[in-house]
């Protein structure tokens, strides 16, 4: 990476330069996170720098351990956790890895319920999409959706309403007509003799 250099722009007074391809909102209202889309050989993993701002302008705070973001690129930040859309939720310094979904997509998070949900599907050129809430905490899968459109792009829409980009179409699809999951027995049971 390399360091910060003056704007051309009279609102800004210095800019950091490096290989970043997309931002988010960081853990903090003085920071965001960096990310290159280009993954790394071998690890499919992404490079992600924390940054932070002041009336200076930007610098980079540290650089942060590579992350797998999926094919969407995406990394979202809510309630002390970053979720990617490789399908892991990691500490916001990504020191530590604290599990991983059974999913992939883009995530939309609805921390007052402590739900996760991933669009999945939604770059492929096959217009199906599937759409899983998850147990924030214990990431076992609670509901899903399938929808017969492309979708790239999600957000949350209220309590309770995951709103999805389709085409021209913004469709909301509450979570009540999502299927629910089989709740889990909480047994083990043997398939061996």
């Amino acid at each position: 990476m390399t360091g910060v250099q003056t704007c051309a722009l009279p609102i800004c007074k210095e800019a950091y330069t490096g290989p970043i391809d997309a931002i988010y909102p960081g853990d903090s209202a003085d920071s965001f996170y960096a990310v290159t889309i280009d993954s790394q050989y071998g690890t499919g993993a992404h490079n992600v720098y924390q940054l932070r701002f002041d009336s200076q302008g930007v610098t980079l705070d540290k650089q942060l351990n590579p992350l797998q973001l999926g094919q969407t690129g995406l990394l979202v930040y809510s309630n002390g956790a970053l979720f990617t859309g490789g399908g892991q939720e990691v500490s916001p310094d990504t020191s530590t890895i604290n599990g991983t979904f059974s999913s992939s997509g883009i995530p939309v998070p609805f921390p007052n319920h402590n739900v996760l949900a991933f669009v999945q599907g939604a770059f492929t050129t096959s217009n199906l999409s599937t759409l899983t809430t998850f147990d924030w905490n214990t990431l076992r899968p609670l509901a899903s959706f399938t929808l017969t459109a492309g979708i790239y792009a999600a957000a949350r829409s209220g309590d309770r309403v995951l709103a999805v980009a389709a085409g021209s179409e913004i469709l909301l699809i509450p979570f009540s007509v999502m299927t629910s999951w089989p709740a889990s027995s909480g047994q083990m049971t043997s398939v061996a003799p």
